[in-house]
C-alpha cells in the first residue's frame, strides 16, 4: 500500500461540482457609508434581500513579496481614500490544476490569476449595528498546502451569515512561497524559525480578526476557526501551536489532522517535518534554482521559483508542508495533544465516506497488492487482508481506497477526537458524511464532497441537487453555527449529537440518515492504529521528564546494543521489517553462534552470520580476549532490516569520483604492513573513534550530562568527552578544526539537536566510513529524543559532498542501563606506544 499511500501526499483538494454563478439576488453598493478597518477606508456590497454585507479582499498584512519574501507577514501598508472591497483578491500563486472529476475541474477554476500579493481577507455579516457580537467563524481552505482558494462559490459566506454569524474566508501563502525553511532564514529570524510562513499568514489574519472583526458586528472573544483538507491540518496546527492561544475559542476540523501516522508508511500525518529536515530540503531547493544566498534568492522571480517548485510529473508537488520550528510549533502536533499542551478548545471533526476515491484512479493489481501486504505488514499481514482483502484486482483496487480513507481521514479524526478527550477539557463530537451527492463521478461521498453543505450553498450550484440535500444542508450548516455560537452544535429542529467518548465509540452520520451511529471499520481502524504505533517512533505519545530549568532529561548512561546492521544486507533488499517469526530465527541462530560472555561481535557481525549462518561459523571478534569482556553486550534485534533510514533503500550513497579514488589507495594501503610506527591504524594509536555514535557490540555505552548552557556526552569508546554549547554562539572559525568537530546545540521540543563542523580531515568513524574518512566538509546533524522512560532515539544525518553523492541518514535507538562508563585506557596504545616506538626504532636500526 506504500505506492497508495503516496498519492496522497500529491493533493488535497475539495470534490463538490459547481459553476462561477452569481446569486440571482440583486446586489447594490451599500448605501451606509465606508467602513475603518486597520489601514483605512473601505465599502463592501448589500444584498438588499437577505441584508447580507459582504467586502472582499480586504488586506490583512502587507504584499509578501521583495525583501518580504519568505518572512512572517508584516502590518497593513495604510492607504488614502476609500477602497472599494467588492472583488475576491487574487489567490495565492499555485501550479495550474492539471484536471479531475469534472465537479473538482469546477470548483478549482480560480476567480483571476494567481499572484504573490494574495493576503486578504473576505467578511460576510448580516448585522445590523456593530454592537451586535455576532459569533465569528473564519473559514481556511483546502488544498495541500500547494493550491486552493476561498473565492470559489462553494465556499462563499452569505448562507451561513444569515444564520447568525459573521463569515470570514483568508487566503495564505502557498507551496515554496508559504512553507520554504532554509538554514539562512532560520539565522536571520528573530525566533531562530523558518518555513512556517503559511501559518503566521492564518495567525496573523485571526489577530486582524481580533483588532477589527467588532466592526462588521462580530465577537473577537467567540470565534471558529474552520477548514478542510489541509484547511483542517490548518486548525488542526493551529489547535496544536502556542501562538494560536486566545485568537479562537473552537475549532472545526473536515478530513484533514497531522496526529498519527508510520514512517514506513508515510500518511499526510508526517506533513508536519523537523526543521533541520526542512532547512536541508530548502538548500537543496536553492541549488536548484541556482541562488547562493538569500538575497539571491529573493530576487528570483516569481515564476522562477514556481518553476522549480513544481517536478515533473507532479505538477501539484507537496513537498513544502509545516515545520517543527520550535516557535509556531515547538514540537509535532501529536506529541503536544498527548501532552495536554494543545489549546483547549471545543471541537467538531469528521471525514466522509469514502475519501480515497478521489485519490485512487489507476488499476491495483491484486498480487501487488498482496506482496506489498506481505512486505508491509509481516506476520500481520494476514490480518490486514482480513480487513482490505485483494482476491481480485477489483477488490484489490476497492479495499486500497478504503485503506487509504480509513488510514489518512477516518483515523485520523477520531486520534484527534479521543486525544481531546484524554488530554482536555473541552469536548469533541465526531461525525461521517455519508450523502452521496447527484452526479457524482464515484458514486460515493469523497473527500471535499461535505463543504457545500457545511455552507449551506446547494443553492448555487447548477448540480442537480433534491429536496433532501438542501435539507440536509441546512440540518448541517445548523449544527456548525450552532457549534460556533456556544461550542454545542445541538440545538432546536436539529437530532441530538452526544460528544465523543472512546468507551461508546460512535459518532454523528450526517446523510440520507442523520443519526448517531457506532464508528465504521472499528476493528480495521484499531488495527493500524495500533501498527502505526508500534513504527510510529519519535515518542509520539511520551513526554519526557525535565529538568529544573524546563530542559527535556536526556541524563543518564544509555547503550547502543542493536544488532539492526547499518546498511540493509542484499538478502533483505526492498524490506523494511522483519516478520516477528524472522526476529526470533536470528536471536536464536545468535545465541548459537555467539558467546554472549565474552565474544564482542562488532558492528553488523551478529546479524549478518545470523542471517546468513554459514557452515562452520566461528565468530573471531573474541579475540579481544576475556580481560575485555565486562565492555562486551548482548545484542538486542528489532524487525528493521537497517539503521540507515535514508535513503529509503537503506544503503549509503554512493561515493563521489574523488572519494572513491581515495577508497581505492586507502583499501590498498591496509593489504600492506604499516611502513612505520606512525603510519599504525587509528584504533591502535587511541585516536578517537569519532562521530557519529554507530559502535555498537563493545564499549557502546554513552553517558549524557546537562546544565542549562551545555550538553556533554561521553563516550566510553576512546573515553570521548563532547561539550555541545546550548547558549546560540556561532561556530569557532573554520581554520579551527578537530577530531570531534565544532558542536553547537539547541532544542526543538523534546528533541536536542546538534549540528557539527569543522572536522578534520582525517576524522574517521568505523562503521559509518568503512571505506573512507571524513573530509573537512562533512556536517553532522544529530537529534537526540527521550522517546519513553527507558529508550533514547538516536538520528543523524551525514552530509560531505566531497565524500558522498548525496546526504544520508539513520535512526539507532539506545536503551538505558544500569551498567558503569569504564574509562578506555587502551593499554594496547596510550600505555603501549612508547614500547612500539621504542621496538620500532630498533628495527629501524637494524635495516
Amino acid at each position: 500500500m506504500k505506492s497508495i499511500m503516496r498519492l496522497t501526499c500529491v493533493i488535497v483538494l475539495w470534490a463538490a461540482g459547481f459553476c462561477a454563478v452569481v446569486s440571482r439576488l440583486v446586489v447594490v453598493a451599500a448605501a451606509d457609508g465606508a467602513m475603518r478597518v486597520e489601514g483605512g477606508l473601505i465599502s463592501g456590497v448589500t444584498d438588499t434581500t437577505s441584508g447580507v454585507r459582504a467586502f472582499k479582499g480586504i488586506p490583512f498584512a502587507a504584499p509578501p513579496t521583495g525583501d518580504l519574501r519568505w518572512r512572517p507577514p508584516a502590518p497593513v501598508r495604510p492607504w488614502e481614500g476609500v477602497r472599494r472591497a467588492d472583488q475576491y483578491a487574487a489567490p495565492c500563486l499555485q501550479p495550474v490544476f492539471p484536471g479531475g472529476p469534472p465537479e473538482v475541474n469546477e470548483i478549482l477554476r480560480l476567480p483571476g490569476t494567481p499572484n504573490e500579493d494574495c493576503l486578504y481577507l473576505n467578511v460576510w455579516s448580516a448585522a445590523k449595528s456593530a454592537n451586535e457580537r455576532r459569533p465569528v467563524m473564519v473559514w481556511i481552505h483546502g488544498g495541500a498546502l500547494v493550491i486552493g482558494s476561498p473565492a470559489v462559490p462553494a465556499t462563499d459566506g452569505a448562507a451561513l451569515a444569515k444564520k447568525g454569524v459573521v463569515l470570514v474566508s483568508i487566503n495564505y501563502r502557498l507551496g515554496a512561497f508559504g512553507f520554504l525553511a532554509h538554514p539562512e532564514l532560520t539565522k536571520e529570524s528573530t525566533h531562530a524559525s523558518s518555513g512556517n510562513y503559511g501559518l503566521l499568514d492564518q495567525l496573523a489574519a485571526l489577530q486582524w480578526v481580533q483588532k477589527n472583526i467588532a466592526q462588521f458586528g462580530g465577537d473577537p472573544k467567540n470565534v471558529t476557526i474552520f477548514g478542510e483538507s489541509a484547511g483542517s491540518w490548518s486548525v488542526n496546527l493551529l489547535v496544536a501551536s502556542p501562538l494560536g492561544k486566545g485568537l479562537f475559542q473552537r475549532a472545526i476540523g473536515e478530513s484533514g489532522a497531522l496526529l498519527i501516522g508510520s514512517r514506513d508508511e508515510p500518511t499526510l500525518a508526517l506533513n508536519s517535518q523537523a526543521l533541520v529536515q526542512a532547512e536541508q530540503r530548502g538548500a537543496a531547493f536553492a541549488t536548484v534554482l541556482g541562488a547562493r544566498s538569500l538575497s539571491e534568492l529573493r530576487a528570483k522571480t516569481a515564476e522562477e521559483v514556481m518553476k522549480a517548485a513544481t517536478l515533473p510529473g507532479n505538477p501539484l508537488n507537496a513537498g513544502f508542508g509545516a515545520t517543527v520550528d520550535g516557535w509556531v510549533l515547538p514540537d509535532s502536533a501529536d506529541r503536544i495533544f498527548a501532552a495536554g499542551r494543545q489549546n483547549d478548545v471545543p471541537t467538531l471533526i469528521g471525514s466522509n465516506a469514502n475519501e480515497g476515491a478521489l485519490f485512487l484512479a489507476q488499476p491495483v493489481p491484486a498480487a501487488a497488492s498482496r506482496e506489498q501486504a506481505a512486505r508491509t505488514y509481516g506476520v500481520r499481514a494476514d490480518e490486514f487482508l482480513r480487513h482490505y482483502p485483494a482476491s481480485t484486482d477489483e477488490q484489490a483496487r476497492s479495499s486500497a481506497m478504503q485503506y487509504m480513507g480509513d488510514a489518512v481521514f477516518g483515523l485520523q479524526m477520531r486520534t484527534w477526537a479521543r486525544l481531546q478527550k484524554k488530554t482536555g477539557k473541552a469536548a469533541a463530537y465526531l461525525y461521517l458524511f455519508d450523502r452521496i451527492p447527484p452526479d457524482s463521478a464515484c458514486k460515493c461521498a469523497t473527500h471535499g464532497s461535505e463543504i457545500v453543505y457545511a455552507f449551506n450553498n446547494v443553492g448555487l450550484s447548477t448540480r442537480p441537487f433534491q429536496q433532501a440535500d438542501r435539507k440536509l444542508a441546512d440540518t448541517m450548516s445548523s449544527y456548525w453555527v450552532n457549534f460556533a455560537t456556544k461550542g454545542d452544535p445541538n440545538g432546536p429542529s436539529v437530532a441530538k449529537w452526544a460528544p465523543y467518548a472512546e468507551d461508546s465509540d460512535m459518532l454523528m452520520a450526517l446523510g440520507d440518515r442523520v443519526e448517531p451511529r457506532p464508528v465504521p471499520h472499528r476493528a480495521a481502524l484499531d488495527f493500524l492504529e495500533a501498527h502505526f504505533r508500534r513504527h510510529q517512533g519519535a515518542g509520539a505519545t511520551y513526554s519526557p521528564p525535565q529538568l529544573p530549568w524546563g530542559a527535556p532529561d536526556l541524563q543518564g548512561v544509555w547503550a547502543n546494543n542493536v544488532a539492526t546492521p547499518l546498511e540493509r544486507p542484499d538478502e533483505l533488499r526492498g524490506r523494511t521489517r522483519l516478520t516477528d517469526e524472522e526476529v526470533a530465527k536470528l536471536r536464536r541462530v545468535a545465541a548459537e553462534l555467539f558467546d554472549g560472555n565474552g565474544d564482542a561481535a562488532f558492528g553488523d557481525a551478529v546479524f549478518l552470520a545470523a542471517l546468513r549462518t554459514p557452515e562452520g561459523y566461528k565468530s573471531t571478534d573474541g579475540r579481544t580476549g576475556n580481560y575485555n569482556a565486562f565492555w562486551v553486550t548482548e545484542r538486542v534485534f528489532e524487525d528493521r532490516t537497517s539503521l540507515i533510514t535514508d535513503p529509503p533503500d537503506g544503503r549509503k550513497p554512493p561515493l563521489t569520483p574523488k572519494a572513491e579514488q581515495v577508497a581505492r589507495s586507502v583499501e590498498a594501503m591496509r593489504r600492506e604492513p604499516p611502513a612505520d610506527a606512525e603510519s599504525l591504524p587509528l584504533q591502535l594509536r587511541c585516536i578517537t573513534y569519532g562521530v557519529p555514535n554507530t559502535f555498537a557490540g563493545y564499549n557502546t555505552n554513552y553517558q549524557i550530562f546537562q546544565t542549562p548552557t551545555h550538553v556533554v556526552v561521553l563516550g566510553e569508546m576512546i573515553h570521548d568527552a563532547r561539550i555541545i554549547p546550548l547558549d546560540g554562539r556561532p561556530h569557532v572559525s573554520s581554520n579551527i578544526r578537530q577530531w570531534l568537530g565544532d558542536a553547537r546545540g539547541h532544542w526543538e521540543g523534546h528533541t536536542l539537536v546538534v549540528e557539527t563542523t569543522n572536522f578534520l580531515d582525517q576524522s574517521f568513524n568505523g562503521q559509518a566510513a568503512r571505506r573512507v574518512n571524513g573530509d573537512a566538509n562533512l556536517r553532522l546533524t544529530e537529534r537526540f529524543t527521550r522517546v519513553g522512560p527507558d529508550e533514547l532515539q538516536y538520528e543523524f544525518t551525514i552530509d560531505d559532498p566531497t565524500i558522498w553523492t548525496r546526504p544520508w541518514s539513520a535512526m539507532i535507538p539506545y536503551k538505558a542501563t544500569h551498567d558503569t562508563i569504564y574509562e578506555y585506557a587502551c593499554h594496547e596504545g596510550n600505555y603501549g606506544m612508547h614500547g612500539i616506538l621504542a621496538g620500532a626504532r630498533v628495527e629501524d636500526r637494524v635495516r
